[in-house]
């Protein structure tokens, strides 16, 4: 067991390619290339190694297919220390990607958007009210939407909290332009007095 323990502390540190492969449910490894090819194996047992997208099939790695075709013509594999010449992977798995598999890389997220909280604060206490709460509403659910991985909710949510902040702010141009006309009005309607 502490031989074990010491060959991973020596994989990571040199920082090999590592395997991994599923038995059943169970993630065992990590392994390097020649104590994987020791290890219960099949043809179609899932494998993974950061250099590639997602879990595929042991067959499809080049530098596995010599234990199975060893083993289908009766030959032992060779042993750890002996050179095996690797290729590269050219093959696309069989496995369907999953983007946000545990196991893998990490899935990709697009930007977060902006939710437009300073706007909807202050087209709240400087012009419409009701109009600046509707935005401050919405822009309070764009992050967790975000988190949560709902990006389109995410974007509707930013997209509603600035239509709101611009409504806000235009019914404060238009009171004001209102008050304007309506007091040129009035001193109109005094000068004819």
């Amino acid at each position: 067991m502490p031989d074990r323990c010491m060959e991973n502390v020596y994989l990571f540190v040199m920082d090999e390619k590592v395997y991994y492969y599923l038995n059943g449910n169970i993630k065992m490894g990590p392994f390097s290339l020649d104590t994987l090819k020791h290890a219960p194996i099949k043809p179609d047992t899932p494998v993974w190694n950061k250099s590639l997208p997602d879990w595929v099939e042991a067959r499809m790695l080049p530098e596995l297919q010599v234990i199975f075709t060893a083993s289908q013509q009766g030959v032992p594999p060779p042993p750890p220390h002996q050179y095996v010449p690797q290729q590269r992977y050219y093959q696309q798995p069989t496995y369907a990607h999953n983007p946000y598999s545990r196991f893998g890389n990490e899935p990709v997220r697009p930007p977060l958007p902006d939710n437009y909280l300073l706007w909807g604060i202050l087209t709240t206490l400087l012009c419409c009210m009701p109009l600046g709460i509707a935005s401050i509403v919405y822009s309070s659910k764009v992050t967790p939407a975000y988190y949560a991985g709902d990006y389109e909710g995410a974007i509707r949510a930013s997209e509603s909290a600035k239509k709101w902040a611009i409504w806000s702010a235009l019914s404060l141009g238009i009171c004001i332009v209102l008050y304007f006309v309506l007091l040129f009005i009035m001193i109109l309607a005094g000068a004819d007095i």
